[in-house]
């Protein structure tokens, strides 16, 4: 379990500034990173299919009034919804722009016309200390590389904390941290040897 106080401190060192023994330090990178960590933290889980921030939730109908005759409340820990099962992901079919859609989102809410009840898989918001060490790794650099000019002064430091940052994301897919999205093979080598 990773405590706030700990990724702080992972955050600091990446900027090359001493690490604190309390969140109350009254330093300027410590007021800094507190600004942007949860709005940061947010924007990186909502970035990237994170496999430990996927989560599952059957959701209840509620009468709609318009188009859609239902509509289904998201979870509040729902920062980036992925798809309703048996649907499909938003970005494949069925889900279609126009009139003969299946379903749609607005705001907090998917409309539909079918079944009183869905079940939907979502990029949650997870707590501090579940969080995956690759995740913190990658957040961490997303904090610094923001906050590297206003604190170091470097360009240097910017090119630097950017480039570690594309490369813990990197790592993150490599090792599966980051669910890839479903790749169409098309018609390859193979399709075309057995015409």
């Amino acid at each position: 379990m990773t405590t706030k106080l700990e990724i702080v401190n992972k955050i600091l060192i990446k900027l090359g500034c001493e690490t604190v023994e309390s969140l109350e330090t009254d330093t300027k990178p410590i007021r800094l990173i507190k600004d942007v960590y949860e709005y940061i933290k947010e924007l990186e889980l909502q970035r990237h299919n994170w496999i430990f921030a996927k989560k599952q939730a059957v959701l209840q109908a509620e009468d709609n009034d318009g188009h859609f005759k239902k509509k289904f409340c998201l979870p509040q820990d729902c920062l980036l919804f992925l798809e309703i099962l048996g649907y499909g992901a938003i970005e494949t079919a069925p889900y279609q722009h126009g009139a003969n859609k299946e379903y749609d989102i607005a705001g907090t809410y998917i409309y539909t016309n079918k079944e009183d009840k869905i079940t939907i898989d979502y990029i949650a918001n997870i707590d501090d200390s579940k969080l995956d060490v690759n995740f913190i790794n990658v957040f961490a650099c997303a904090v610094a590389f923001e906050l590297a000019e206003v604190i170091t002064q470097s360009d240097q430091k910017v090119k630097t904390l950017y480039e570690k940052y594309l490369l813990a994301v990197k790592a993150a897919k490599r090792i599966n941290a980051i669910q890839m999205p479903n790749q169409s093979m098309g018609s390859g080598s193979l399709e075309r040897s057995r015409l």
